[in-house]
């Protein structure tokens, strides 16, 4: 059930920690980012799954409450290379926990993380925490294994209207380009089988970054299935890009696939396909 107004003092106090926390410190790495999110336009704060918590939003963990998951994603990003993810989520405890695997790669540079998380689930809405370590070769003068973490919430507003907050790199104090703080805000409004989100984030202390937005709607068809498109308006000189997706929410998969091409220069394309077994 939808929590009323109460909520909208403890909402506007976050959200101020984390602009606080931020400005003393683009675009996300997409290779983070699972299927279903990048075919809503990279609306990853409200849009996403298990996948997203990871390096996105930590409260998304909560979409696997009373159930676990296992599964991954492989994916052909646009100009970006090729990434793939593996997760594995305990839903069926009070803390909703799991582990999370990335690597990406393009040309002679690479990225490894590993993460674990826990969100915790009240009336108000989810909260969750996770924390990574991540290396990165040819990027940069990056050495080592770095340690970063990412903090978000996901709470019901009114009406069928949902808020998401999320942070991260918050506590990395090396100054690059891989992991600069990242701060993302989004709405999700329901309506009956329609979904549609609004999205925006920013990353800090790297120049020539401004606010990005991304917007994404849902149809679900029928019991399981559903048709997804959206778009992403980078104005930090990265790549904006329209995507299209379709998802098969079994009781028990999660089965999705997306196409997506960025919309200057080249034009380039990138597609993927995702895998999720729930038990």
């Amino acid at each position: 059930m939808l929590v009323p107004y109460r909520n909208t003092t403890l909402i506007l106090t976050f959200v101020s920690l984390l602009l606080v926390e931020a400005s003393e410190g683009a675009s996300p790495s997409l290779s983070e980012l699972s299927g279903t999110s990048l075919s809503l336009g990279g609306a990853y704060v409200t849009a996403g799954e298990d996948l997203d918590a990871y390096r996105g939003n930590p409260a998304l963990l909560a979409t696997r409450a009373g159930k676990n998951s296992f599964g991954g994603n492989w994916q052909k990003l646009p100009s970006a290379g090729s990434s793939w993810q593996i997760a594995a989520t305990d839903g069926k405890r009070r803390v909703i926990n799991g582990l999370h695997f990335n690597w990406w790669e393009q040309g002679s540079s690479e990225k490894l993380s590993f993460s674990f998380g826990g969100a915790y689930k009240t009336s108000y809405g989810v909260a969750g925490v996770t924390t990574s370590l991540i290396r990165v070769k040819g990027i940069e003068d990056i050495k080592g294994w770095k340690f970063t973490t990412a903090a978000g919430i996901l709470t019901p507003a009114f009406h069928g209207l949902s808020i998401g907050v999320s942070l991260k790199n918050v506590l990395d104090r090396v100054e690059n380009k891989v992991m600069p703080p990242e701060l993302a805000m989004g709405l999700r409004f329901e309506h009956r089988l329609v979904f549609v989100h609004l999205h925006t984030d920013r990353r800090f202390s790297i120049p020539n970054q401004d606010w990005n937005f991304s917007t994404g709607i849902e149809v679900l068809m029928q019991q399981f299935f559903s048709l997804r498109g959206g778009y992403r308006f980078d104005r930090s000189k990265g790549d904006s890009y329209f995507s299209v997706g379709a998802g098969l929410k079994a009781p028990r998969a999660d089965l999705s696939g997306f196409f997506m091409q960025t919309t200057k220069g080249d034009k380039a394309r990138g597609f993927g396909f995702q895998a999720l077994f729930l038990f």
